[in-house]
C-alpha cells in the first residue's frame, strides 16, 4: 500500500558478494532465484491488523545489516530445544543485531501487529509458512510444483519462547 514499494522485496540472503538484508525488485529476484518461490497472501484480518507504515519503517531500518549464520542453523534444529543440555546450545535469544531470512519476515510480521509474542530468531522458512495468518490458498510462482506440508495450521502466538 505505500508508494514507492511497488515490486520490492525485502530480504535477508547471500547474494552478489553480500550477504545479509537487502531490498531488491521482486522482478529481477525472480527470474535469477534457482529455487521454489510461493506467495502466501496474508488473510483479511491480518492485512487489517497490519500496520504497514511500521512495517516498512522496521525493514528500511534493517537494510545492510549482515546474514545471521549461527542463529539460522541453530533455529533449525527445534527437536533438540526441549533436551536440558542440548536445548541450551541450540535455542536461539532473540537478536535483530544480525538476521537470517525468515527471522526478518517474522520479525517485521511482529513489528507490523500481524503476531505477537514470538521468538523470531526461532522461526524458520517452514515455521513461518505454518503460522496460521495466510489466506487459504498460496501461489507457487517459480520451481518444481510442491505443496507446502502443514500450510497454515499453527497459531504464532508464543511461538519459540
Amino acid at each position: 500500500p505505500q508508494p514507492g514499494f511497488f515490486n520490492q522485496l525485502f530480504e535477508s540472503t547471500t547474494l552478489v558478494g553480500f550477504a545479509g538484508v537487502s531490498i531488491r525488485r521482486i522482478s529481477d529476484r525472480i527470474s535469477t532465484y534457482g529455487g521454489e518461490i510461493w506467495w502466501l497472501p496474508l488473510r483479511d484480518e491480518a492485512r487489517q491488523a497490519a500496520d504497514f507504515n511500521v512495517f516498512y519503517d522496521f525493514l528500511l531500518h534493517q537494510e545492510h545489516k549482515p546474514y545471521d549464520m549461527p542463529q539460522a542453523v541453530k533455529s533449525a534444529l527445534d527437536a533438540l530445544d526441549n533436551i536440558p543440555i542440548a536445548g541450551a546450545a541450540t535455542r536461539n535469544l532473540e537478536d535483530f543485531s544480525k538476521f537470517f531470512c525468515s527471522e526478518l519476515v517474522a520479525a517485521g510480521l511482529e513489528a507490523a501487529g500481524v503476531i505477537s509474542n514470538v521468538n523470531a530468531s526461532e522461526v524458520t522458512p517452514i515455521d513461518l509458512c505454518r503460522f496460521n495468518i495466510f489466506k487459504n490458498e498460496y501461489h507457487q510462482l517459480k520451481g518444481t510444483t510442491k505443496s507446502i506440508n502443514g500450510f497454515n495450521t499453527l497459531h504464532p502466538t508464543g511461538w519459540g519462547m
